[in-house]
């Protein structure tokens, strides 16, 4: 999956719909990918997620993401 258009740094947050972090991920060439994998390597069941796009004036952007195999 790719995050693009994102401002010069951004910082992404992935949740579960229960809270619980995922996966952080930092890049400053406004551009992210993710492997679909949680912070421990594996890779993540398919379902719901929260993201939380941050930039570097602490501005946010929520929103949801489906993931499927």
């Amino acid at each position: 999956m790719k995050f693009t258009n994102l401002p010069s740094w951004s910082d992404i947050k992935i949740y579960t719909l229960s809270g619980k972090l995922v996966r952080r991920l930092n890049e400053s060439e406004g551009e992210i990918s993710w492997d679909g994998k949680n912070l421990n390597g594996q890779q993540i069941a398919p379902g719901l997620y929260i993201y939380v796009i941050e930039d570097e004036y602490r501005n946010k952007k929520i929103g949801k993401l489906a993931v499927s195999k």
